[in-house]
């Protein structure tokens, strides 16, 4: 683009305060690539949020950094518009992730320079959002039940629990039995085979759950499966996080039957590839009948504020504020709970965050600066 005239890369690992631990992997630290683009004495920025493992999808911070470098940001300085570097990267197939920084950070940039708020320009219709936390699987349900009564004491509005075999239902009875009005929905992270998510389905149906996200194997075909598996047996509503990296999965989903009204949908914008991508898949889901809610990357930048607050998300989302996971936070406008249990997302240009050198330079493991 004529007007930008240069892209700079920061990989950054951040420790966790506390190890997150899913249903397959655990981790002591967060790595993400900070991508920032400056032209017109303007700064954006956005954050391509893989981990520094190939734990939730095959791409890291390492093959994020490398592909940007090496193929979408050179692109970019031959376009003259963020649609034609759209068009030009089409050719590269997947890496939504390295994709997702630089198009998030585009967008954060136009708007900073046209000095428009993101979230408005998008089709936001909330200042605020209510906050849902995500809990990685505890050693024991006493330790569980303890955690949640603290964040509850704070009027968060929704839980979600990742469990894994074994830490499963268990866990949802005796926090169903201790809250019996809570929203509540739990997160395998397709850790239970086929027969098991089966089972998990049906056995989790009594608990008046939101939805049971991504029980089984990554893929359209294998939730084919799993739904002629579970017949007109009564189970947990579904829902599809990893398994939905575009439009096209999406409408396979449908067209399958895998999901159904009742069913829901978990978008992040890093696993589909960027801003533009969110907003045509909520529509769809939104059209079929399912519905929607903005997913979290533990992310160093809190842009899933954005997409929670889009009309088209109508569960309440994972988004909390950073301290919960980082001792420092890489922007200058902390992501802070109200005491209502909401959000107030930023209302200065662009996304409304602007980042605090000083700590990203303690975190950075690598940096790239890409010239026009």
């Amino acid at each position: 683009m004529q007007t930008i005239s240069e892209v700079q890369l920061v990989e950054v690992e951040i420790p966790f305060i506390k190890p997150w631990k899913t249903g397959s992997w655990e981790q002591a630290t967060k790595c993400a690539v900070v991508v920032v683009v400056r032209g017109d004495g303007v700064e954006g920025f956005a954050e391509a949020s893989a981990d520094g493992f190939p734990g939730y999808t095959y791409e890291t911070s390492k093959t994020a950094f490398e592909i940007l470098k090496s193929y979408l940001v050179p692109t970019l300085f031959d376009c003259a518009s963020r649609a034609e570097w759209g068009e030009k990267i089409a050719w590269i197939k997947g890496h939504n992730f390295a994709r997702s920084g630089l198009d998030m950070a585009l967008w954060d940039w136009e708007c900073k320079r046209n000095g428009t708020n993101l979230a408005q320009v998008l089709g936001a219709n909330r200042t605020s959002v209510p906050s849902g936390i995500s809990l990685g699987v505890e050693s024991s349900v006493d330790a569980l039940l303890k955690i949640i009564e603290g964040h509850l004491a704070n009027n968060v509005q929704r839980v979600k629990l990742k469990i894994k075999p074994g830490y499963d239902v268990s866990y949802v009875d005796a926090v169903r039995n201790a809250w019996p009005s809570l929203p509540l929905q739990v997160d395998a992270n397709g850790s239970y085979s086929l027969d098991q998510a089966v089972k998990l389905m049906q056995d989790l149906a009594p608990y008046n759950l939101l939805l049971v996200e991504e029980p089984t194997y990554e893929g359209v075909q294998y939730y084919a499966q799993l739904r002629k598996r579970l017949g007109n047996s009564t189970s947990a509503p579904l829902c599809l996080d990893e398994s939905i990296k575009s439009l096209r999965d999406l409408e396979a989903a449908l067209e399958l039957g895998v999901l159904k009204p009742g069913d829901s949908v978990n978008l992040k914008p890093g696993r589909v590839g960027g801003f533009e991508a969110t907003r045509r898949i909520l529509q769809a889901s939104a059209q079929a009948g399912l519905a929607c809610w903005a997913g979290g990357m533990m992310e160093v930048v809190k842009t899933n504020l954005i997409v929670a607050a889009l009309p088209e998300c109508n569960l309440v989302g994972d988004v909390s504020p950073m301290g919960r996971f980082y001792a420092e936070e890489l922007v200058n406008e902390p992501v802070v709970l109200g005491a209502d249990g909401h959000i107030q997302l930023p209302s200065g240009p662009g996304t409304g965050f602007t980042l605090n050198w000083a700590v990203v330079a303690r975190y950075m493991t690598a940096t790239a600066t890409l010239r026009a």
